[in-house]
């Protein structure tokens, strides 16, 4: 295995910086910015939702108002960026360029007044058992400075010698540094000691970026369920504590019905169960207190599902989630409710960091661009389930626009792909 003396050369020699788009934890405990990932695209009325050729609606996907980015980039200083994508289909995956499944639009004159813009009639519900939304749930976001990595498949090849090549670059840094005349043997362990420092690299710089350490021990969703359902009894620090969480425990079970179930003998009983809790959520304000005899009744009726803890939590992510991009509404959810639900929503997958940003090396997996292409990672959107968001197979979305055409702020010919899962 190669050593940290020829692995740290290749970080510092292509480490670039890029916009690390932050989702604060809790939602509204960041600063205020006009920023954030899924909701309502505040676009102006002088812009028309956009479409694929053929007619079909694009989904939102970002609003970043470039005002909110606390340093100098190659992005505009001023006006409002507005990514779409259709997420209704991996059509994307087998686009090369997909140009078609995807627009950036640029309102430079665009403010925070500007009315939020209702989704169009015919836009299509959103794809992964989704299937009842044609909007994310917003959740707002703080641009911060970031380091970004490429990934060791975008590097030079480690036998290309010429001065651009890696293990030249290796070999000049060995004789320079070292004061070794002889090049050095370097095998194709480096790359691999490369990839395998390459997650760690990337989770020292969210650290460094936001300054907040991930979370410890990491919990399961049931695990976190049984530490919101016992916190208490009865009383309003009980779950459920708005209909809000019986409405997304009840569209859990109907997005999955079989999942959840104590057998197909029962699946009838128990779906029209979800569904009656559902209807009932629907009479008033989701964000309305429930009241102590309704509480119990569902916690009763919980007590007879097959992972009730797994069910309390998707319930209170849901409710999260939902709430992420209205800081009075995400100021109603218990502070224990976001200690339990506080690993699904850090940013991490298996170990793996995980993040959206700008600029920068896109981590994107499978199309890793080499370090010398020139094409701009306009924007790159991580898969994070907690979130609801899933591009490709659990992949990301990403964004690329050409040094000209950024510089002359023109986003009609952005290229938009999906890359597959890398984990």
């Amino acid at each position: 295995m190669a050593d940290n003396d020829e692995v740290n050369p290749l970080f510092r020699r292509y480490r670039r910086e890029a916009v690390l788009l932050h989702r604060p934890w809790p939602p509204h405990a960041g600063p205020r910015t006009h920023s954030h990932l899924g909701g309502l695209p505040r676009l102006p009325e002088t812009h028309a939702w956009p479409r694929t050729s053929a007619g079909t609606r694009l989904h939102f996907l970002a609003q970043i108002d470039c005002a909110d980015i606390p340093f100098k980039t190659a992005l505009p200083e001023r006006g409002v960026l507005f990514f779409f994508g259709r997420d209704d289909t991996d059509a994307w995956m087998a686009a090369s360029p997909a140009t078609d499944h995807c627009r950036v639009l640029y309102a430079p004159d665009s403010v925070a007044l500007t009315p939020p813009r209702q989704p169009p009639a015919d836009l299509a519900p959103l794809g992964f058992a989704r299937k009842w939304l044609n909007v994310h749930p917003a959740w707002p976001v703080v641009p911060l400075r970031f380091d970004s990595f490429p990934g060791g498949d975008a590097l030079p090849h480690p036998n290309d010698r010429d001065a651009r090549g890696w293990r030249g670059i290796l070999d000049r840094l060995a004789r320079g540094v070292r004061g070794v005349p002889e090049e050095p043997e370097i095998g194709p362990d480096v790359r691999e000691a490369y990839d395998a420092e390459l997650y760690a690299r990337r989770a020292a710089a969210l650290v460094a970026a936001t300054g907040a350490q991930p979370p410890g021990t990491a919990m399961t969703w049931r695990e976190a369920g049984a530490a919101i359902f016992h916190f208490a009894a009865s009383g309003p620090q009980s779950f459920p504590q708005h209909w809000a969480c019986i409405h997304h425990l009840a569209r859990a079970i109907l997005d999955r019905p079989l999942f959840y179930s104590l057998g197909e003998a029962r699946e009838g009983e128990r779906v029209a169960a979800a569904e009656g809790w559902l209807d009932r959520s629907r009479e008033g304000p989701l964000d309305r207190p429930v009241a102590e005899d309704d509480r119990q009744a569902l916690r009763t009726w919980l007590a007879t599902l097959g992972d009730k803890h797994d069910l309390v939590c998707r319930g209170a992510a849901g409710t999260i989630r939902s709430w992420a991009g209205d800081p009075a509404l995400a100021a109603l959810v218990p502070g224990h409710v976001y200690a339990a639900c506080a690993p699904f929503f850090y940013g991490y997958r298996e170990a793996y960091p995980q993040f959206s940003q700008m600029l920068g090396h896109s981590p994107g997996p499978h199309v890793a661009r080499p370090v010398g292409d020139p094409t701009i990672c306009l924007l790159n959107l991580d898969t994070d389930l907690a979130l609801g968001w899933y591009f490709g197979e659990g992949g990301q979305c990403t964004f690329w626009i050409t040094p000209g055409d950024l510089a002359r702020r023109d986003f009609s010919r952005v290229e938009g792909r999906l890359d597959g899962d890398g984990h």
